[in-house]
């Protein structure tokens, strides 16, 4: 029986040879991206951005992120992830950006570092990855409703009245948990206590 790792090895030395071939003619990468990707790509700016961008910005969004994709993609490394990966984090930080820049709803991610992040500095690329298993440690020890919550808020970027309705909890209740994960958080990351 052929383990898991091996099927997704695999599988990535494929998507490897197939992107390397399509860098060579450039309409065929932009297809394949367009193709591919771009449900994928629409859905984490959907799901960032919520209500508070209109569908046109989500999508010249979308599309900003597949030219700047397909422009870029010799500087892409499938050493530090997969291209679904990279996608991910480009298409992360740029709804991020789309929307610091609405100033619609004010948005913070005070966890700095971002796990799907790519960084050319290994020391940098070190303490991301030591900070974001401390992180999901964190995580571990949460109960499952105070997880939830904190994933909504953190990683999604829900608002607090997203939240409250998709687990059927006070908004109120929502903005203490949040607020008690923050200290709990900042203390487990310190040192100075457990969660």
């Amino acid at each position: 029986m052929i383990g898991v790792s091996k099927i997704f090895e695999y599988e990535q030395k494929e998507e490897i040879l197939k992107f390397e071939h399509m860098k060579k003619d450039d309409n065929e990468l932009l297809n394949y991206l367009i193709n591919t990707y771009s449900s994928y790509i629409f859905s984490i700016v959907n799901r960032i951005c919520d209500k508070s961008c209109s569908v046109e910005d989500i999508e010249e969004c979308v599309s900003d992120i597949i030219i700047s994709l397909w422009r870029n993609s010799e500087k892409i490394d499938f050493n530090k992830g997969t291209l679904k990966t990279y996608i991910a984090a480009t298409s992360r930080n740029t709804a991020i950006n789309l929307l610091k820049s609405t100033k619609t709803r004010k948005f913070f991610l005070p966890i700095k570092e971002d796990v799907l992040s790519f960084s050319d500095d290994p020391i940098d690329t070190i303490l991301k990855k030591e900070n974001n298993e401390a992180i999901l440690d964190f995580l571990s020890q949460l109960n499952e409703i105070d997880r939830k919550i904190f994933i909504k808020r953190f990683y999604f970027g829900d608002s607090y009245k997203k939240i409250s309705k998709d687990l059927n909890i006070k908004v109120r209740i929502i903005e203490g948990k949040i607020y008690r994960c923050r200290i709990k958080l900042k203390k487990f990351l310190t040192g100075e206590g457990s969660v």
